[in-house]
């Protein structure tokens, strides 16, 4: 069983390999099935044994890296201090993209080729910004709030990536996290508890005052 399983995570590492070398040879939209299939030494039919699609091969770890961030969500967040704990699993987060670094450059890269694959990369965003929204709603935050909150989140998520992106991934991830970190703080610090995500003011002891530890990106 542990040689069939190693067979199987080679021939689907091939097959990422070659699309992806293909994709950024060649760009997208100009790679078939096929010529990925041969490049990676195996038949068209393996090929969708592994990948349902050509889009899903260029986005081979999407359902890793949220999984992952699913689970960071559920241990930093903090019903007392929503957005708080939203911005610890941001953080903790960091270090994932800072050790995928070249696949995710290159990934960056291919994506910019193809409005196809720029819609899919913005579906695959908003499952993030959902995941977001959801582990606030599970804390006690209204829908709306909540909702209203992970888009806030998220887009400052892309901004610090965007910028993180276009200097080639070789800036200082983290510090651009802790900035994130010290901008949703500054908010999780408003007068008005429901204005961060927090329960009806009222509904808890008196509002928490003085800023919370920061923490690092490598405490996932």
């Amino acid at each position: 069983m542990a040689l069939r399983a190693e067979k199987k995570h080679t021939t689907r590492q091939a097959l990422i390999r070659a699309a992806h070398d293909l994709f950024l040879a060649q760009g997208y939209d100009g790679v078939t099935v096929d010529r990925i299939a041969e490049v990676a030494g195996v038949s068209k039919r393996t090929f969708f044994r592994y990948f349902p699609s050509k889009l899903d091969v260029a986005f081979p770890h999407h359902e890793e890296r949220l999984r992952h961030f699913e689970g960071l969500l559920a241990r930093h967040l903090d019903p007392e201090d929503p957005l708080r704990g939203v911005a610890r699993a941001v953080a903790a987060y960091v270090g994932f993209y800072q050790e995928a670094r070249e696949d995710l450059l290159a990934e960056y890269a291919y994506v910019a080729t193809s409005r196809e694959l720029r819609a899919r990369d913005a579906d695959l965003d908003w499952q993030f910004e959902t995941a977001i929204t959801a582990a606030l709603e599970r804390v006690g935050t209204p829908p709306r709030r909540a909702r209203i909150l992970g888009g806030l989140v998220f887009g400052a998520c892309r901004g610090l990536l965007f910028d993180w992106f276009s200097g080639g991934c070789r800036g200082d991830l983290h510090r651009l996290a802790r900035e994130l970190l010290d901008l949703l703080e500054d908010l999780a610090r408003s007068r008005d508890p429901q204005a961060v995500g927090g329960p009806a003011a009222g509904a808890r002891g008196p509002a928490r005052r003085g800023r919370a530890p920061r923490t690092g990106g490598r405490d996932a």
